[in-house]
């Protein structure tokens, strides 16, 4: 088959390239940059791929990148925790949503995968987030933007066109293309302090996202919406564990999650108070951080027959890879890797 991966240059659209194309598929990328995607995809051991560039909201070029495609996986999208950011993020997220999925309808494509989010399902009922959680009533910001987004593909799949969507968690491991918002704070976490609040943190590994919408895309999986979550950490745990990947102690400190959300909202009133902090310390970051639930999984693996990756192999991963990279202060002894692959 041939594909067509918006973002393909991205952190989960250049990993499901390298999916597609270890299963033998034929991918057409479209970028911003030709040559961060050939630098990008390269570290994947798959520099050679035919890309299309240009930007996802460009109707012209979206209806030339599908051409000749028998599926498309939308990945592309600006992530914007902070308020100033959020309404670029809402404008490009919707209008990118609306013209690749558009032009994916009517190039009559077999079916189209939608890299959507956990974040546009409501956290405040506590109960464990599942495909049949309500949508969230936020007002603005990030969420909101997925919100929009979700309302007209999902007005898509009642019209019937052969759309899934995927809902990703926190996603960690693998290689990232650069720090993103999460690894920054995974290096916040070992460098500076573990924070000891209410809630937890949801993660995925990037390979097992990339995997689902690669058998997504053979099994002509449509009308679909499956959450992607390997499992939850409290964040009262989450230091024992980091302790634990790190072979040494992490610093810790203990903020309750309304004193978090409080300092979120002053951010975002005065963005220079966040600056001494190392990730996104937003009233929307910090809400996400502090009364997250449970996010299940587990029809995912029913339905495409997927098994997660383990939260502990995947956070050692991302951990060793900002090792790797120096960003993180000083050096862990559970993070040296070996100078020799394992045998067998």
């Amino acid at each position: 088959m041939r594909i067509l991966v918006t973002g393909a240059s991205g952190y989960v659209g250049s990993h499901v390239v390298a999916a597609l194309v270890g299963s033998g598929h034929s991918v057409r990328g479209l970028v911003r940059s030709p040559e961060k995607a050939r630098r990008v995809l390269a570290r994947h051991g798959s520099p050679e791929h035919e890309v299309v560039q240009g930007d996802m909201t460009d109707r012209a070029v979206v209806a030339e990148a599908i051409d000749g495609c028998d599926a498309v996986v939308h990945t592309a999208a600006v992530v914007a925790l902070d308020r100033a950011g959020a309404a670029a993020a809402a404008d490009t997220n919707q209008r990118g949503a609306e013209v690749v999925l558009g032009e994916a309808g009517r190039a009559d494509v077999d079916v189209v995968v939608h890299l959507s989010s956990a974040a546009v399902f409501s956290l405040t009922d506590g109960a464990p987030i599942t495909e049949a959680t309500p949508l969230t009533r936020a007002a603005g910001g990030y969420a909101a933007s997925k919100v929009a987004i979700e309302r007209f593909v999902r007005g898509m799949q009642a019209a019937g066109a052969p759309l899934t969507l995927l809902y990703p968690v926190g996603i960690y491991g693998g290689a990232p293309v650069e720090v993103d918002q999460t690894h920054e704070a995974l290096a916040y976490w070992v460098n500076d302090a573990t924070l000891n609040t209410s809630s937890g943190i949801n993660v995925v590994d990037v390979r097992d996202v990339a995997e689902a919408a690669v058998r997504c895309v053979e099994q002509t999986v449509i009308d679909e919406r499956l959450v992607l979550s390997a499992g939850f950490v409290p964040w009262a745990e989450m230091g024992g564990l980091l302790d634990e990947l790190v072979q040494g102690a992490v610093p810790r400190i203990r903020i309750p999650g309304r004193v978090l959300r409080g300092m979120g909202r002053a951010v975002d009133r005065v963005p220079a108070l966040g600056k001494p902090v190392a990730f996104p310390l937003t009233h929307e970051a910090m809400t996400y951080a502090t009364k997250n639930v449970v996010t299940d999984g587990a029809r995912a693996t029913q339905v495409l027959d997927l098994e997660y990756r383990p939260v502990r192999s995947t956070l050692h991963d991302a951990l060793r890879w900002l090792a790797r990279e120096g960003h993180l202060d000083r050096d862990w002894p559970g993070l040296v890797e070996p100078a020799h692959p394992p045998a067998g």
